[in-house]
């Protein structure tokens, strides 16, 4: 109970202050209502300027606040301030001169014991008196008589007004402004006024809210774009196209570099006392943070992707990540990621496992990879590059057409100039991570070069996700293991390695031929080979068991087909608890290679490890 009380407090500390600042303006007129003033003034300037910024400046931090229900209390406190904002600023400007009284005028209001006369033409009749009696006037002869008819009681109860009640009263009902009574005070309270019909009229009743509930829905289904904001943003952002799992890691990763890159140039920078505490108050106010963003884009439910997405980051990172909906073929699309600010694009894709296009996950991965290759030629960086190449492709043609040695050896001259300007170039290129869904694509793209006419805009650099965790499972050094994390060999050798007088050996079994789990084996080829093999011919076994190896036997061996033609595999199926191997390859047509050369076999069960037989056999 004492936190909810405590937690209530804090969240709502500011309006507190504000409700009992306006009682206390409204009911003290002493020093004590002047320091009040003061002190809510100075915080309500800061506190409506910030926020005027966030909403002008930085719509990803108002969104923020419009998605995580907060903004009903800002603009409470918002509301709230403004009176006393507006006072402490007529006090400022106009000093102890400035009356009340220019602000608001009423004769019920303010002491007057003045009699104003007002000379009639003789001869009035009956109805005249009765008309100028119900407005306050007296018929004396031929002189009109105008006397304050208040009590004595209410007179000398009378006090006038603090300035900040005059405000106030201009912001709650701006229908007094006619009773003002100088050019300054007209000025100040249609100021207030136009404040108080924006604020609790119209724009904050009707309009402002509906605003808000518009965009927070678009919003959460991705279809806010901050183009601006981020072109003039002085940080450099991530750019991530697809949702797929991979997406938390990466903005994770990402975000931990960031902030070990920052504490490193301040602590290397030696900052002084003064530099410290203008970093904290730079790091308190989120808009001026110079951090990147982590703008990701997907086709899918942007929604539940950002459900999933969000509930494996803590909420300092999630203020810095915007989502799109978008396609990653489309130009239209791709060209809101604001890619001339972009530190780095990854191309991931969308996520595979529970869609029906992961057959050509890595096409579109390759398309996209064109199309920001088209949007970056049109950046200032990139036409540079297009104005370069264009003269290049130029000079090429006139090599071909020229006969004339002389122009020959100029114009290679020139290419040659041309080509080392371009490659002066190559930093300004977008720096592009390509992740391809399947082992074989990745191999090729690996050693394939991308055309030079890609390449001039891009820095291509493929990976493979599943390669990569079984690199850090296969290549791991720092174990918990401790005889395994001070040896020289890897986790698969063990501690003391294979010598090549050694009869022992790896027999590596993988259960389950997912995408991983091929990883996992093709890793575990390029690294297990040991010197046994040339003085014993003993080989490392590399076993796969799968419920559906059938299948998925035949689709790995066929994506590799050379390998699989020189190397020992044999299959088995479970049949009544034993494993019956019923196919046998052993390599025979390549003699002229060297012969059996190849110190990798490889075994495929047809069956589930909680087969008896399997689990025997892994015995």
């Amino acid at each position: 109970m004492d936190k909810c009380i405590v937690g209530f407090l804090k969240k709502n500390l500011l309006s507190l202050f504000c409700i009992l600042g306006i009682v206390v303006e409204l009911s003290c007129s002493n020093i004590f209502a002047t320091i009040v003033l003061w002190f809510l003034g100075i915080i309500g300037l800061f506190y409506c300027v910030y926020y005027l910024i966030v909403c002008v400046l930085c719509p990803p931090k108002r969104d923020w606040i419009l998605v995580k229900g907060n903004y009903l209390n800002k603009v409470f406190n918002f509301v709230m301030l403004v009176p006393f904002v507006a006072t402490l600023f007529v006090c400022n400007f106009y000093g102890t001169d400035f009356s009340p009284k220019n602000l608001i005028y009423d004769e019920n209001l303010y002491k007057s014991e003045e009699v104003s006369s007002i000379a009639v033409h003789p001869g009035v009749d009956s109805v005249d008196v009765m008309l100028f009696t119900a407005h306050g006037l007296d018929v004396n002869g031929d002189t009109l008589v105008q006397t304050n008819k208040l009590p004595d009681s209410i007179k000398q109860a009378q006090e006038d007004p603090s300035l900040f009640w005059s405000i106030y009263c201009h912001f709650l009902d701006p229908g007094n402004q006619t009773m003002t009574t100088s050019q300054s005070g007209r000025n100040i309270a249609a100021l207030v006024a136009a404040l108080g019909i924006l604020l609790l009229n119209g724009l904050l009743i009707s309009t402002l809210i509906s605003w808000f509930d518009r965009r927070r829905e678009q919003w959460l289904k991705g279809g806010v774009r901050y183009n601006t904001l981020l072109h003039f943003k002085p940080s450099k952002n991530y750019v991530i196209i697809g949702g797929n799992d991979v997406v938390a890691g990466l903005i994770k990763r990402m975000f931990a570099k960031e902030q070990n890159d920052k504490a490193s140039s301040e602590n290397s920078a030696g900052n002084t006392k003064k530099e410290v505490f203008y970093n904290y108050i730079k790091g308190k106010l989120n808009i001026f943070r110079d951090e990147p963003y982590y703008i990701v884009q997907t086709s899918g439910d942007v929604e539940l992707f950002r459900q999933k997405l969000f509930s494996q980051l803590d909420d300092r990172i999630q203020e810095r990540v915007i989502i799109y909906y978008g396609d990653r073929t489309s130009e239209e699309d791709l060209a809101d990621l604001c890619l001339d600010k972009a530190k780095e694009v990854f191309i991931l894709g969308e996520e595979t496992r529970t869609d029906d296009f992961e057959s050509y996950h890595d096409t579109m991965n390759m398309k996209c990879l064109a199309l920001l290759k088209d949007i970056w030629g049109k950046t200032r960086a990139g036409k540079e590059i297009s104005s370069l190449l264009a003269q290049i492709n130029t000079i090429d043609k006139e090599l071909e057409r020229s006969l004339d040695e002389e122009k020959l050896d100029t114009l290679k001259n020139e290419k040659k100039s041309l080509a080392d300007r371009l490659k002066l170039l190559r930093p300004n290129r977008l720096n592009c991570r390509v992740m391809f869904e399947y082992q074989t694509t990745f191999s090729v793209f690996q050693f394939y070069d991308i055309s030079n006419n890609v390449e001039a805009y891009i820095n291509f650099d493929p990976f493979n996700y599943y390669e990569m965790w079984a690199q850090k499972v296969l290549i791991n050094k720092n174990l918990d293991c401790e005889a395994v994390a001070n040896s020289y060999f890897l986790p698969l050798e063990g501690a003391g390695g294979i010598k090549k007088d050694s009869d022992e050996y790896v027999h590596l079994f993988i259960v389950g031929m997912s995408r991983m789990g091929i990883a996992m084996g093709v890793e575990a080829a390029h690294l297990a080979h040991y010197p046994n093999y040339e003085h014993k011919k003993i080989r490392t076994k590399i076993t796969f068991i799968d419920k559906n190896a059938v299948e998925e036997k035949d689709f790995f061996m066929g994506r590799f087909k050379e390998l699989f033609s020189l190397s020992h595999w044999r299959y088995a199926n479970v049949a009544d608890d034993k494993l019956d191997w019923n196919k046998v390859y052993v390599p025979t047509e390549y003699d002229y290679l060297g012969g059996d050369f190849l110190d990798i076999e490889w075994e495929f069960i047809n069956g589930g490890v909680e087969s008896l037989a399997v689990q025997n056999y892994i015995i």
